[in-house]
């Protein structure tokens, strides 16, 4: 843990509620509960605090604009999800949602054996997070979903 995420865990176990200012400040409240070796730690990371927050607060409205719009959250940033699509992508491995909303990989119609099916440890992948590779794909973060057309041949 690092000490951003060691000073907000602190303050929410004594209770304390962080909000930015809109000139570059914190403010904590109530302040009684704060001593001043946690006023020290503050101070000493107040950018890297005030970052975090700021990181925060944009999620927050992210998720109120994207509920407004009608649209789900995607995965957070640095799911296993993303890479697993883009390594699809650069290995040509198609991706897409079929009618019954389930996930296909490969090449349409190829058997278990064939080489247009992926390697294991991308299937190991896929499996591990097909919940969030599916949010992806559904929402159209992939370059390439179509399957081959097998006449082009």
């Amino acid at each position: 843990m690092n000490a951003v995420s060691e000073i907000v865990a602190e303050l929410r176990a004594r209770g304390v509620r962080i909000e930015c200012r809109k000139h570059g400040g914190i403010r904590l409240a109530p302040a009684s509960s704060i001593d001043s070796s946690l006023l020290d730690r503050i101070h000493a990371h107040k950018s890297a605090l005030l970052a975090h927050l700021h990181g925060q607060q944009e999620d927050t409205d992210i998720d109120r604009l994207a509920r407004c719009d009608g649209w789900e959250r995607l995965p957070p940033a640095g799911t296993p999800a993303y890479s697993i699509v883009e390594t699809c992508q650069h290995y040509g491995v198609a991706l897409r949602i079929d009618d019954a909303g389930d996930l296909v990989v490969g090449k349409a119609g190829a058997k278990a054996e064939a080489p247009t099916q992926p390697w294991r440890s991308l299937v190991m992948a896929l499996e591990a997070h097909v919940d969030e590779v599916a949010e992806l794909i559904g929402a159209g973060w992939t370059l390439n979903a179509a399957f081959p057309d097998p006449s082009a041949a």
